[in-house]
């Protein structure tokens, strides 16, 4: 019997003779399938053939395989069974939009990581707002000790993000709550008031900003202020002419 992860994600390895050469001279009834379960097609030679499935519909539940072309078939059975391999947590879980910062993802109930490496492993952050701010990164160290992987964060537009983690050998973890935070935090302004000329200086306090003070954009009235020094909680900028 084979076996599938109810969430997909976990690489399928046919193998055989005669298949397609490659992705690129596969007939026009070529198909792969779990029932009706798209396969997303990975690579294809005249031997082996490697598929990723999605999110299956049910749970403990046995879906057949059919691969057809030229007119013939093939078929196997695989057992879903439950979600086996959870993500458990991310740290930190609040970043900044615009910070560069290593991630390090917590994992649960796994089998040996060191036998895998850091190609068996990606991690998306899929946003709770809109899809488009998705973002994929990629896994530069697996703890085997620890069951963590280290990830680079490159900064992300505001919002609330699920830390998805997929393994080509046991396909994609539960997420059970695990979110990052993509969010900088203004707590005051001062002074509140200044010359319509320009030039006053102020100090903006907060949270998540950058120490390099490129990386902070202020404006007045869509004008740009001059950022004059920052830190990760305080941006003193001299503001434009309105």
């Amino acid at each position: 019997m084979n076996y599938a992860n109810p969430r997909g994600g976990k690489l399928v390895t046919i193998q055989g003779s005669n298949f397609p050469r490659s992705l690129d001279e596969l007939p026009d009834d070529f198909s792969l399938a779990f029932d009706s379960n798209s396969c997303e097609l990975e690579a294809v030679s005249s031997t082996e053939i490697t598929c990723i499935p999605g999110i299956f519909p049910t749970e403990n539940t046995a879906y057949t395989l059919t691969l057809s072309f030229n007119g013939k078939s093939w078929s196997a059975i695989f057992n879903v069974g439950s979600s086996e391999y959870m993500t458990t947590g991310v740290s930190p879980n609040w970043v900044s939009p615009v910070l560069r910062q290593e991630l390090v993802i917590q994992l649960d109930t796994v089998e040996n990581l060191a036998t895998l490496g850091t190609s068996n492993f990606f991690v998306n952050l899929v946003s709770q707002d809109d899809e488009a701010n998705n973002l994929y990164l990629a896994v530069f160290e697996v703890d085997n000790t620890l069951k963590q992987l280290h990830v680079m964060y490159g900064g992300a537009v505001s919002g609330v993000y699920d830390v998805e983690v997929v393994s080509k050998n046991y396909g994609r973890y539960a997420i059970d709550g695990v979110t990052l935070l993509s969010k900088a935090d203004v707590t005051n302004i001062s002074p509140r008031s200044g010359s319509i000329l320009g030039g006053t200086v102020v100090t903006i306090t907060g949270n998540k900003f950058s120490d390099d003070k490129l990386n902070n954009h202020v404006t007045i009235n869509l004008e740009f202020a001059t950022i004059l020094s920052s830190s990760e909680n305080t941006i003193v900028a001299r503001i434009p002419a309105t």
